[in-house]
């Protein structure tokens, strides 16, 4: 327990949040039903705007995807916002923001246009934390995306650059549920939006559109640093070693098991 305890304390702020978080509303469904947390607003349960990001599944795919969303939340906040917690926190807000008005427009649309697309009960998902883990990898597949990762399977290795981590997810989750999981499409165009708006617009006009406000940086002060910028390449590609079995069975063996689970989940988004 006390070293548990340490890692938790050593994390950086941002991680440090968002796991302990995780742990909280997840650990409640030991006493209510998930169904008060998903992410369907009625009767201005405005709770459920900020609970459906940070309730995972209590299965050995929940476990795995929390040690993914805590190491590369780590990995951004230690590396690419080193020293500048505001503007991770800024990033955060942005992405959330983003995927929650995502969402809201495209079940507006769609109960308009394709009031009787098939699966529809289930390809609107219920918990967004798929969405900000996804969001998260992105952008940290941008700032890393010449770094090697290995999928280590049961007959060969397969080896392919960082950048492309996010869409080998979408392919091979469009690929076991048969249709294009929106939750990683929110994700994915949320981080490209912010990315946009913050580097390459800024680079090619000179200005601005996507500036941290004041504010946090006096609620935020700058106050965590870490080497980790100076780690060798080997050293990262030698953790990513260590995390491949457990990236295959999240995008593989695990989640199929798990699809019956989800789409249950999803089924009952309308009970409450």
């Amino acid at each position: 327990m006390d070293e548990i305890k340490d890692w938790l304390i050593n994390l950086p702020f941002c991680t440090k949040f968002l796991v302990s978080n995780v742990v909280l509303i997840t650990l409640t469904l030991t006493m209510w039903s998930h169904i008060l947390i998903i992410y369907e607003l009625q009767k201005f349960k405005l709770w459920r705007y900020y609970s459906s990001f940070f309730l995972f599944p209590l299965s050995i795919n929940g476990i795995l995807e929390l040690y993914l969303l805590c190491y590369f939340s780590k990995d951004l906040e230690t590396a690419k916002f080193s020293g500048v917690t505001a503007d991770y926190v800024c990033y955060l807000l942005f992405i959330v923001l983003t995927i929650t008005v995502s969402f809201d427009m495209a079940r507006i649309i769609q109960s308009y246009m394709w009031p009787t697309l098939p699966y529809q009960s289930y390809m609107w998902p219920t918990l967004l934390y798929q969405s900000l883990m996804i969001a998260i990898i992105y952008t940290w597949s941008l700032y890393r995306r010449q770094t090697s990762i290995n999928i280590i399977n049961f007959y060969n290795v397969i080896s392919f650059k960082a950048v492309y981590l996010p869409f080998i997810i979408l392919l091979l989750d469009t690929c076991y549920f048969q249709y294009i999981p929106y939750d990683v499409l929110a994700g994915i165009i949320a981080s490209h939006l912010y990315f946009y708006l913050k580097e390459r617009y800024p680079a090619a006009d000179g200005k601005g559109l996507l500036n941290t406000p004041r504010w946090l940086y006096g609620i935020f002060p700058d106050s965590y640093c870490s080497s980790n910028l100076s780690k060798p390449r080997i050293d990262i590609n030698f953790r990513f070693r260590f995390l491949t079995w457990g990236l295959f069975d999240l995008m593989g063996i695990v989640r199929i098991l798990n699809i019956r689970e989800r789409r249950f989940r999803y089924r009952n988004e309308r009970w409450v």
